[in-house]
């Protein structure tokens, strides 16, 4: 299986014009204007935009997520366990994360089979640092260690089914992203110049933006508005908790969408003249005077 998971397809040699296109909006969307992008920078663009890789194996990661799910809920049936106080929300939890993983793994294999692309690529540059800007750590640890102090209280308050159910399942949340974080920060370098170098950069961080900890925040919801299974006493701090992680969250996306590209060469600003056919219709003539 885990071939098939990492199965590489060889990049295109010449980057499509639906790639273009989309390399030159996500470059103008940064602060750089250029009518052709560089051929790598369409290329790896493209592999961050486009989930083909993920859709190839997507009914690999939801059998994994249905056995994942199926298997928690059956915790319900050892001894001594309440499982009407279980939360409702299991399903939710693990269909985020095949999502999440899934999306990680196509994009690490597209990244791995760009390598090919660099005819000359820059040595010795280490990997950025300071990837991870606060309101990303906020977001990370509001949902997973403030859902923990949450189900924590639960826990002490009585409802020890629900807190311990609910707090598997951050747990799976954080062991998922950190799994995607600590990936995505050691990636190699893949550049050819100073542009590629500064764009990797800031597709990296959008890899990580797009691992949205505060999604696993969400399926608590379920439980409010469901059944209620969650102590009635900490609704309000649930609603709470779900409201600030995705603040925190959406407050981190507007800071990376902010971000701009510094100067550097990131592909031809000129378009070429197109010829144009000399007919009797088109050439200029004086004014013939009557």
């Amino acid at each position: 299986m885990n071939k098939f998971l990492a199965r590489r397809r060889r990049p295109p040699a010449e980057p499509s014009a639906a790639e273009i296109a989309a390399a030159r909006k996500w470059l103008a969307r940064h602060g750089v204007e250029v009518n052709l992008p560089t051929r790598l920078l369409c290329i790896r663009i493209a592999a961050h935009l486009t989930p083909g890789t993920w859709l190839r194996t997507f009914p690999v990661y939801a059998v994994l997520g249905v056995v994942g799910s199926l298997g928690y809920q059956s915790l319900e049936l050892l001894p001594g366990v309440r499982g009407r106080e279980m939360t409702e929300s299991i399903p939710l939890y693990f269909i985020f994360a095949a999502i999440q993983i899934g999306l990680w793994r196509a994009r690490r294999v597209r990244e791995r089979n760009l390598v090919e692309l660099v005819p000359h690529p820059l040595t010795g540059v280490a990997r950025p640092t300071g990837l991870l800007d606060g309101w990303s750590v906020a977001a990370a640890v509001t949902t997973f260690v403030g859902g923990a102090l949450l189900a924590v209280s639960m826990f002490v308050a009585g409802a020890r089914t629900y807190a311990w159910s609910w707090l598997g399942l951050l747990a799976v949340g954080a062991i998922c992203t950190a799994v995607v974080l600590r990936s995505t920060l050691r990636e190699p370098v893949l550049a050819e110049n100073d542009g590629s170098l500064a764009a990797g950069e800031l597709l990296r961080r959008e890899a990580i933006q797009g691992t949205l900890p505060a999604m696993y925040s969400v399926p608590v919801v379920y439980d409010i508005v469901g059944e209620g299974s969650q102590p009635h006493a900490f609704t309000t701090l649930l609603l709470g908790y779900v409201a600030l992680c995705i603040v925190l969250q959406a407050a981190a996306a507007i800071a990376h969408r902010r971000r701009k590209l510094p100067p550097g060469y990131y592909g031809t600003t000129e378009i070429a003249p197109i010829p144009v056919e000399t007919t009797d219709e088109n050439v200029w003539r004086p004014a013939t005077r009557d």
